[in-house]
């Protein structure tokens, strides 16, 4: 089925016979689409437990992913696709793929754009936008700043480090000014697509000095240098978020480099949420989101990572597809960002709070057959309810060292209480896996 309108599909997707679903773990989106109705199909690195007890799935081996997807792509049944993490880092990949069936989120030209570090600043900086420094050489770094060592094509938070003037020399990196703050991620939607948008597209990008950029960010390190302020916005910038492209869902904090989940420093490994957040925040996010609306021309669900500083955004990573966050909201006010887009779309929340932490392998080791998670297993909870555990390994499985373990989930009155109720889920947990 070809894609050369990439406006070809259209709400509601239960028109089609499955939706499939691919990238490093599906297992999240699986699950939402569930709860929207729809029948996914997956393919993902592990292929989990709990995933393959609801649905279709498929593992492919790391060494072949993501370029070996396109032969699970002529086996699956008749529908749309749609990707998870890091795929958007392979836009050559989403080209191909998207000429076999339509895609469901953003195209090839709209990654090439979106993810790279130099014109994601560019734009920003043109918008009068808050935006870390980012240069490509470690030539004449300002020496009043702290700095990261980041891959282009990062994901997950996966080797990055402060540069320390001995690391400059790897391939395919870039220099990102560290701002000292708390690490956030914002998921919107967009209601519209590229061809829609009259005033949305810019003018060609110039040549990267090397001088431009931003990536993604951590929140642990000193509390010098202080950011410095953006420049106020001008009249036309604060109308840029009146024009109704997109819709702030919600806003959670980050778990980053957490000890207490064996996480590597920088290494992503949950959010908690929603956030209670000021006006100005909220103002502050949607002129953000309007702004990469009509400069990228973005649909759907994405997501942006960002470092709060004195109740401003500084935004670090453009995330352009259904990030890890967007399930913590969806549990929080009982609904799935995948069905219908709706006005009032994530307005229902509770009184509670989810955590979602990933727990790290801190050595070799093979699944257990029996610890707190079984009771998943054994009786899932309806697909709407919060599980306790998810992607749970198959029984026996290798887990390597720095390899996720399971996602834990919790339910707390605020972000330090659903922290506390992960820690202990996590030191129970522990007794289980290793001997």
């Amino acid at each position: 089925m070809g894609t050369d309108n990439q406006d070809s599909w259209k709400w509601p997707v239960t028109d089609f016979e499955s939706l499939l679903i691919v990238g490093a773990s599906a297992r999240a989106a699986a699950f939402s689409a569930l709860r929207a109705g729809l029948r996914p199909w997956c393919v993902d690195l592990f292929a989990d437990a709990d995933l393959r007890s609801r649905c279709p799935v498929q593992t492919i081996a790391s060494e072949r992913y993501p370029h070996g997807l396109i032969e699970y792509f002529r086996k699956a049944p008749p529908g749309p696709w749609m990707y998870t993490g890091a795929l958007e880092n392979h836009p050559e990949v989403v080209e191909r793929l998207s000429r076999e069936r339509p895609l469901l989120g953003n195209p090839a030209e709209v990654l090439r754009r979106v993810r790279s570090p130099m014109e994601v600043a560019r734009v920003l900086k043109a918008a009068g936008l808050p935006c870390p420094e980012a240069r490509r050489s470690a030539v004449d770094l300002p020496a009043n700043k702290r700095w990261l060592i980041k891959p282009l094509a990062g994901a997950g938070g996966v080797g990055i480090g402060f540069w320390n003037g001995a690391n400059a020399n790897r391939q395919r990196v870039y220099f990102h000014e560290f701002i000292e703050g708390t690490a956030c991620s914002a998921v919107f939607h967009a209601f519209c697509f590229p061809g829609q948008i009259s005033d949305s597209h810019s003018s060609p990008s110039p040549p990267a000095s090397g001088r431009e950029g931003l990536g993604e960010g951590g929140e642990h390190a000193a509390r010098e240098p202080q950011p410095p302020h953006p420049r106020p916005l001008s009249p036309e910038a604060e109308k840029r978020g009146e024009k109704g492209l997109v819709q702030l869902l919600g806003v959670t904090q980050q778990l980053i480099g957490e000890i207490w989940l064996n996480a590597k420093p920088f290494r992503w490994c949950g959010n908690i949420g929603p956030m209670l957040i000021s006006l100005s925040l909220r103002k502050q996010l949607q002129i953000l989101g309007e702004v990469l609306v009509q400069e990228f021309g973005l649909r759907g669900l994405f997501g942006v990572d960002f470092i709060l500083h004195n109740d401003c955004p500084w935004p670090v990573e453009i995330n352009p597809r259904y990030t890890g966050a967007v399930e913590v909201l969806e549990y929080a006010c009982g609904e799935s960002f995948l069905g219908e887009p709706s006005p009032v779309r994530g307005r229902r929340l509770g009184l509670a709070m989810v955590g979602k932490a990933i727990l790290f392998a801190e050595q070799d080791f093979r699944f257990p057959d029996e610890g707190p998670w079984t009771e998943v297993l054994r009786c899932p909870p309806a697909i709407d309810d919060l599980p306790a555990f998810a992607d749970i390994p198959t029984q026996g499985s290798l887990i390597e060292i720095g390899q996720p373990v399971l996602t834990i989930f919790s339910r707390g009155n605020t972000v330090d209480h659903c922290r506390e109720q992960l820690q202990m889920i996590v030191q129970e947990v522990q007794k289980f896996l290793l001997p």
